[in-house]
């Protein structure tokens, strides 16, 4: 049965108190990392589950970037990144602590939602900074690999989530909408050697407690980005799997 290794990275961080991304737990600044997932598979190699942040949202000069790095302040990360091998990277949104690195990689092939990158790419400059998407992130030119052309397929134990996009056509990768937090946002879920099973939320939640407790985010961090109806309805659902399957590993991407 196919399966893939996972290995968690940081990919920068940022340090914000902890009552934003979960209102109970007080006042005392934390620090988010921006996870990188790597997953090596027996035949594609290594693929990663976004890049984090990276030298290029560093030093962009457009206002938007300039004014994310006010608001939301980062330190890139002390180790580069694995990429011996890396042949694709599956981006879950384009928000810029995801796809900050990829600039850093530009021949790498990305697995990414079609439709969202189109209706991104067609907002105003204000709409794209109201969804914090900076185009400067992007390479240049990249090869493609929408999201929305791989198989559809329903995934095996995950209600009440029902639908799912094979990546590489065997079961090891499930690319899983998670609407709500960003346009056309995905997880992943994996699959290990050993038959469990690893889902990583992206920012559907942004800490594990959003998920196990219901923990939610203050409200300015709930209407600053996103749809908030969706948002609640999407963290509703996977407390319902956690709930059905307490011992599955669901990864928020700043846990």
């Amino acid at each position: 049965m196919p399966y893939v290794d996972l290995t968690l990275h940081s990919g920068g961080h940022c340090r914000e108190r902890a009552w934003f991304v979960d209102r109970t737990r007080g006042f005392a600044k934390i620090t988010l990392p921006a996870l990188v997932a790597a997953l090596r598979h027996p035949k594609a190699g290594l693929i990663f589950f976004d890049t984090g942040y990276g030298p290029h949202l560093a030093n962009s000069t457009s206002f938007p970037a300039r004014l994310y790095r006010r608001l939301l302040p980062f330190t890139l990360a002390s180790e580069p990144l694995p990429t011996d091998g890396l042949s694709a990277i599956v981006v879950s949104h384009f928000h810029p602590d995801h796809i900050g690195g990829l600039r850093s990689l530009p021949a790498v092939p990305l697995y990414h939602s079609r439709e969202a990158l189109h209706q991104l790419r067609t907002l105003s400059p204000y709409q794209r900074a109201r969804h914090a998407f900076l185009p400067e992130l992007l390479p240049p030119s990249f090869t493609s690999r929408a999201i929305e052309d791989c198989p559809r397929v329903t995934p095996p134990d995950l209600a009440p989530f029902t639908e799912a996009y094979d990546l590489l056509h065997d079961g090891s990768l499930l690319a899983i909408p998670l609407p709500g937090h960003a346009l056309g946002q995905h997880g992943l879920l994996c699959r290990h050697r050993d038959g469990s099973e690893t889902f990583l939320v992206a920012d559907a939640a942004w800490v594990l407690t959003n998920i196990t407790h219901l923990s939610l985010p203050a409200e300015p961090a709930l209407r600053i980005l996103g749809h908030r109806p969706t948002i609640l309805a999407t963290l509703k659902k996977l407390h319902a799997l956690h709930r059905r399957r307490p011992t599955l590993r669901l990864v928020p991407s700043h846990a």
